[in-house]
């Protein structure tokens, strides 16, 4: 009986970690599809006005920083996120994460790395994408002065536009994020996304299937 219990044991010893890799790869992927949310959303310049305001306000940043970062670093709004929050998690500088992307590094070996649980970065971009759900609501009904707003966070729409936050969608697709974020009654349904050029991508390109409430995805 004791000997079966011990390997028992030693069996779970050997699997464990090959397990754990399985869920993290899982993970990213379900990752993967919420930042390419953001990242469609932000393709355009009001629905990229909407993703900033948010995303500052919950990593609790100011908008302005967002900025000078994706100017410093051309990565695109899903990319910065991600990299934020696995640097809080692990306890290392933004700037380190970056490095480690622009390396060459996709989010789940940098993750893995730090021994960061992806499901914590999931769980908070989903919070992120509600968030910018009902902003994007909020807008649509003209329920803030949004250039008032802006003027007072020192945020300006011109200085927050990369190439990269455009360069892997089609015309069709940009017209569809821009229907998207200018009329909420219209529903998108999930589509295939292409992969990301700038950083490495969560699992080695942020470009995932779309689905969720709105269903904020390229045809």
């Amino acid at each position: 009986m004791l000997k079966r219990t011990t390997i028992a044991i030693l069996m779970m010893a050997i699997c464990a970690p090959s397990l754990w890799a399985a869920k993290q790869e899982k993970l990213a992927r379900k990752l993967d599809k919420e930042l390419e949310k953001v990242n469609f959303t932000a393709a355009v310049i009001d629905g990229r006005r909407v993703v900033n305001r948010v995303m500052a306000e919950h990593l609790g940043v100011s908008r302005k920083q967002l900025v000078d970062e994706r100017r410093k670093t051309g990565l695109i709004y899903g990319e910065i996120f991600a990299a934020h929050e696995v640097g809080r998690l692990a306890g290392v500088e933004f700037d380190r994460v970056v490095e480690q992307i622009k390396q060459g590094q996709d989010l789940l070996a940098v993750s893995r790395q730090h021994r960061v649980d992806l499901k914590e970065v999931l769980a908070s971009a989903r919070k992120l994408n509600k968030k910018i759900d009902k902003e994007l609501d909020r807008a649509a009904r003209d329920d803030e002065n949004e250039q008032a707003e802006e003027s007072a966070d020192d945020y300006d729409p011109s200085d927050d536009t990369l190439v990269a936050d455009t360069a892997n969608y089609t015309p069709a697709q940009l017209s569809q994020a821009y229907q998207m974020v200018h009329d909420r009654g219209i529903p998108v349904g999930p589509q295939i996304g292409g992969e990301r050029g700038a950083g490495g991508g969560v699992a080695g390109g942020m470009g995932s299937s779309m689905g969720g409430g709105r269903g904020r995805g390229p045809h």
